[in-house]
């Protein structure tokens, strides 16, 4: 726990222990994910049983989505047939990626831009010099990647309509 009564210092602080960024994936400084605390983890041992369950549910989801939007435009996430993907996210790439996104929102659809810069573009890592330019592929997936709801209390139906507004938006 830190005491203070300095602005700056508490800015600073809940920016380290939130990666270096104050939130929206932004980062101003190199950070770090510091965010439990002793309630938060007693939670997580209850919750920790039930963990493998839903991470199975995830993958059925992903692999209903897989199906539901193949030959759609989105490019779907890469997976490499040696592991097993758990989707903590499902991050589509789409070229026309903000129109896709305010046409899910405006059809009460979620999703999420986790990655709005490339890490050379970062103010945390402007000491490394990074330029725009530097990292093409990097810098055209921060304007494509879209997440789309994944998680493992979604319904059939909600993944549906989802994948369904996705392929709407297409034509």
């Amino acid at each position: 726990m830190v005491l203070t009564n300095d602005e700056e210092i508490r800015n600073r602080l809940l920016q380290y222990r939130f990666h270096g960024s104050g939130g929206g994936y932004v980062y101003a400084r190199i950070g770090y994910c510091s965010r439990l605390d002793a309630l938060q983890a007693a939670i997580l041992r209850v919750k920790l049983r039930y963990l493998a369950g839903w991470n199975d549910i995830r993958i059925k989801h992903a692999e209903r989505y897989r199906q539901l939007l193949d030959g759609s435009s989105v490019t779907l996430p890469y997976v490499d047939s040696r592991c097993r993907h758990i989707y903590h996210q499902f991050t589509l790439r789409c070229p026309r990626r903000d129109a896709l996104q305010a046409h899910l929102k405006q059809n009460g659809a979620a999703s999420g831009v986790y990655y709005p810069l490339a890490l050379h573009l970062q103010e945390a890592y402007a000491f490394l010099g990074g330029k725009p330019g530097d990292f093409p592929v990097a810098e055209r997936a921060t304007q494509e990647v879209l997440s789309i709801p994944i998680h493992s209390e979604l319904a059939d139906e909600q993944i549906d309509y989802v994948a369904d507004l996705i392929r709407r938006f297409d034509s």
